[in-house]
This record gives C-alpha cells, sequence and structure tokens, in this order.
C-alpha cells in the first residue's frame, strides 16, 4: 500500500468512525467497501484492521453507556454468534485463496442488505424475542463479522424490533459489536493472519479513531440523526451497488 492508498484508507477509518458514533452502525460497511471500492487493500486485510480499530472505538463509546446493558439478552445472542464468527473468518481464509472476485461480490451485496435493512423502520413487537431468535440473529451477525467483520446488520435490525428502550439498545448493540471484534481479532491472532502490515496501519489509525469518537460526541447535538443515517445510507448502496457490477 503505497501512501496515497493508507492515507485514503485512514480517511476512511476516520469517516467511519465519526458514523458509528452518531448512528450507531456502518464504521466496518464505509471502510470494508470504500476500500474495495477504491482497490486500496485485500478484503482479508481491511476486515483484520476493522476488526481492530472497531473494537476501540466500540469501547470508546461504551464509556458513556455501559449501564445500559441487557446482559442477558447480549449472553443469547453471543451464544449463536461466537460459534458462526470463527465459521466465518474460516470462510474468509478460503475465499481470499480462490476467489478475490466472488469475496468482492458477496461485500458488495451485504452491504446493500445492510443499507436496505437500516432503511427499513420496524415497529417493535409486543414482547420480547425468545431467546432461541436472539441466537439465530447472533448467528447471521457472526457469519458476516466473521467473513467481512461487518455483522452489524441483522443484529441491530433485530434489536430495534425489541419493546426496550432506545439507550439500552444502543448499548447492547455496542456491546456485541465488542464481542464481535475482540472475537475475530483473537481468531485471526491464533490463526497467525495478522501481519506486521495490519498491525502499523491500525497503531496509526486507533489515534485517528479516538480524536473522530470524540469530535462526534461533541458534534452530536447540532447534527441530525437522520441526517446522517440516509447520507451514510445512500453512500453504502452506491457502493455496494459498485461492487456488485464492476
Amino acid at each position: 500500500m503505497d501512501s496515497i492508498d493508507a492515507g485514503l484508507f485512514l480517511l476512511l477509518i476516520g469517516v467511519g468512525a465519526f458514523c458509528q458514533t452518531i448512528t450507531g452502525f456502518a464504521m466496518a460497511l464505509i471502510i470494508m467497501g470504500g476500500a474495495a471500492a477504491l482497490d486500496l487493500a485485500l478484503v482479508s486485510f481491511s476486515a483484520a484492521v476493522v476488526s481492530i480499530v472497531s473494537l476501540v472505538n466500540v469501547i470508546a463509546a461504551l464509556r458513556h453507556s455501559y449501564r445500559h446493558v441487557d446482559r442477558r439478552l447480549l449472553a443469547h445472542l453471543c451464544l449463536g454468534m461466537i460459534p458462526a464468527l470463527i465459521a466465518g473468518v474460516v470462510l474468509l481464509g478460503f475465499l481470499s485463496e480462490s476467489s478475490q472476485t466472488l469475496l468482492r461480490k458477496i461485500l458488495g451485496g451485504v452491504i446493500i442488505m445492510a443499507g436496505l435493512l437500516q432503511l427499513m423502520k420496524p415497529q417493535p413487537w409486543a414482547q420480547r424475542s425468545a431467546p432461541l431468535y436472539a441466537s439465530l440473529a447472533g448467528c447471521l451477525g457472526g457469519l458476516t463479522g466473521g467473513l467481512l467483520s461487518t455483522g452489524s446488520a441483522p443484529i441491530a435490525f433485530f434489536m430495534y424490533r425489541q419493546p426496550i428502550d432506545f439507550e439500552i439498545i444502543r448499548a447492547t448493540l455496542l456491546s456485541i459489536f465488542a464481542v464481535s471484534t475482540l472475537g475475530r481479532t483473537l481468531v485471526i491472532s491464533a490463526a497467525g493472519h495478522i501481519t506486521a502490515e495490519i498491525l502499523i496501519m491500525s497503531s496509526i489509525a486507533i489515534p485517528l479513531v479516538l480524536l473522530a469518537t470524540t469530535l462526534a460526541h461533541r458534534a452530536a447535538p447540532y447534527l441530525s440523526d437522520m441526517l446522517v443515517r440516509k447520507a451514510v445510507l445512500a453512500l453504502l448502496i452506491l457502493v455496494g451497488s459498485f461492487l456488485l457490477v464492476s
């Protein structure tokens, strides 16, 4: 990766961290989709960096809301997510060696699906879902999280259907993303897939993520969450469409 590509990659990380702090999602989608569309790095490289920097972002964001986490719901989500996360990492290793083109198209499809799910405005159900359904949502999120480090969409869609307070939803989502990114980082580290280039890029990006998160918290009262959300979703659908047809 030359200096221009590295600069663009870091810019994507900063924008992704800012948007995720405002909206609660999209950091991984912005980085993965932008890097693939601009041909900045391999999908496996981007996913590894996203895992590390996303963990920093969600931990920084959780400082303000960890008391609102629904621990029982978090446990049910993790029950399905963790095994699927490992399977997703294994699948990524296979596709990285056999078909980068197919991997890019899968990424494009996942990004479009995530954008469309976020565009929907699901009405909360009358009562909470059974633990089995929480584990199934975690399984879907874990598979795409392990494969592409972008497992937020199915879990977020499930969470917003639950008849619970928004602060609890947001804090629990951040917690499940923290578990997902930490788990993915540990799995790829154990497999020996963390290279020196990944560590260097991540170490440069971490201060940028912290800065973007702080700026987003300060800017949040002056920004329309809905406006930022719609802008991000429009961008994601465009990027996903480009990856599918390119």
